[in-house]
């Protein structure tokens, strides 16, 4: 992780710039634009992953596995990052640039491995208990960037991480029962998996079309889930029109919530992008509530509220230090 340097280097208002030409909390200095494109890009990547599960439910209860899901929601973000990539006419565009070729093994192995973490801990654990864990990575994105960045953790943002990650709790509703320690060590794994990439990969795409590297980090991760679910449990299609129709909607709001996910990082820093996902489950509960039916419990309407609290909260502090 690179370390900051002192002023006189700044930004122009009066804040010190890293090195690399960042802002201390990770955004690539290109004014305030770039920020509003950056959170459209993160509401736009939180609601197309928060839809994910309403489509996956259909597709499992049709007879396909998330971990066929998993593959094929890697497969669609190749595709997708390659059609964005296709779209400059230039075929130069698809090439990895020079010296990246490590960072796209890297960066594809711990998706890949975040990836099967969070569906191996559904196995032992009850969904809203992995979706709880899963959700440590927003503060686990602050320790990285605090011990290793060079980035103070304000009470502000810690504030912020607190109330956010309180309603995920509540929304989600923790089921305490059948606890197991595999479990709990896969969704803290999966956390912990989601926070590191999210780090590494706004550092690799500082100053940089963060596409090329998107679209083979995603080549590595589709290949080695597919091997690890060709050589285990095996791939597993839905069999009936309406599983089918979960099943390519899943894979479908995934990939594009993925793809978006990443290529706002580089716009608005790894902090703002991990407290604006806890949007997620929110858009997950307003889609059980559309498309199956469910209706939420009083809980999890104050987590909802906890949690926009917490990321209207954060935007408000961004603009008073911008």
């Amino acid at each position: 992780m690179p370390n900051y340097a002192p002023p006189p280097a700044g930004n122009g208002r009066g804040h010190p710039m890293a090195p690399d030409g960042r802002a201390p909390d990770g955004r690539a200095p290109d004014g305030r634009r770039s920020q509003w494109v950056g959170l459209l890009l993160m509401v736009a990547a939180t609601t197309a992953l928060g839809l994910f599960p309403s489509g996956a439910r259909i597709a499992y209860a049709g007879g396909s596995t998330p971990e066929t899901v998993a593959v094929l929601r890697h497969v669609l973000t190749v595709l997708l990052v390659g059609i964005l990539l296709s779209a400059k006419g230039r075929p130069s565009a698809l090439l990895l640039q020079r010296g990246m070729l490590g960072a796209a093994l890297g960066l594809g192995a711990i998706l890949a491995v975040y990836s099967w973490a969070y569906i191996a801990a559904i196995r032992y654990i009850p969904v809203s208990l992995a979706v709880l864990l899963l959700y440590t990575f927003p503060a686990q994105v602050v320790l990285m960037l605090t011990l290793f960045g060079g980035e103070r953790a304000t009470p502000v943002r810690l504030l912020c991480i607190g109330m956010a990650f309180s309603g995920v709790a509540l929304a989600v509703g923790i089921d305490s029962a059948g606890l197991d320690w595999r479990g709990l060590g896969l969704g803290l794994l999966a956390g912990f998996g989601l926070a590191l990439i999210t780090v590494l990969l706004s550092r690799a795409t500082s100053g940089t079309d963060g596409r090329p590297l998107t679209l083979h980090l995603a080549l590595v991760a589709t290949v080695l889930t597919g091997v690890f679910v060709g050589m285990g449990p095996g791939f597993a299609l839905p069999q009936t029109p309406l599983a089918w129709g979960g099943f390519l909607f899943a894979g479908g709001a995934a990939a594009l919530g993925i793809t978006l996910y990443f290529l706002a990082l580089p716009l608005i820093g790894p902090v703002r992008t991990s407290v604006l996902s806890n949007l997620e489950p929110v858009v997950a509960i307003a889609g059980a509530v559309a498309f199956l039916g469910e209706r939420p419990s009083g809980g999890q309407l104050v987590g909802v509220v906890l949690v926009l609290s917490a990321i209207v909260l954060q935007q408000f502090a961004d603009r008073r230090v911008a």
